[in-house]
């Protein structure tokens, strides 16, 4: 029977693949589609798509948003490997925690200024200048994205390592 720390990691896993999955398989295709129609009007018809650069970044930073909590949950970021690797016992549950603490408190950080920018692109509705579309639904994405990481450091604090799966299942 799992215990509760497997379940809320298995859950917190399934979660950050289907985030990941949707940024893959919905979010990198329109945006190669966007690309692709603005290259053809721009290159040989010589028509460009106004909003396309605006879109395009807007597309790009919710690919990076949907990727990140699961590149985080399985590993896949930027860590001192060699030095990681050749740490064990005690010294590797103090790179775990130092490393938590540090992830835990940048996700806060983030939280909050996105909770608070989302707000002030709501009250003053702050917009791309070609498109039409309010910026305050992807700060609200990015405090989603920075809180789940909040709750998997704060999971990774209290769970030993080893009582946790590292690889999120696939779909």
């Amino acid at each position: 029977m799992p215990t509760p720390d497997k379940e809320a990691a298995s859950v917190s896993n399934r979660l950050a693949a289907a985030l990941h999955a949707i940024g893959t398989l919905v979010f990198i295709p329109a945006l190669m589609l966007l690309v692709g129609v603005d290259v053809v009007l721009r290159y040989f018809f010589d028509a460009p798509l106004s909003w396309s650069v605006d879109a395009g970044g807007l597309l790009l930073l919710t690919v990076f948003l949907c990727s990140l909590p699961s590149a985080t949950v399985t590993g896949h970021h930027v860590r001192m490997e060699l030095f990681y690797l050749r740490t064990t016992g005690l010294a590797r549950r103090i790179a775990d925690a130092v490393s938590a603490l540090g992830g835990l408190s940048l996700s806060l950080l983030l939280t909050y200024q996105s909770i608070v920018s989302a707000w002030e692109m709501y009250r003053f509705d702050e917009r791309p200048v070609y498109l039409d579309v309010p910026y305050w639904p992807f700060s609200v994405i990015m405090a989603a994205s920075a809180l789940f990481l909040c709750v998997h450091y704060l999971h990774q604090l209290v769970v030993p390592p080893s009582a946790v799966p590292t690889a999120p299942p696939a779909l």
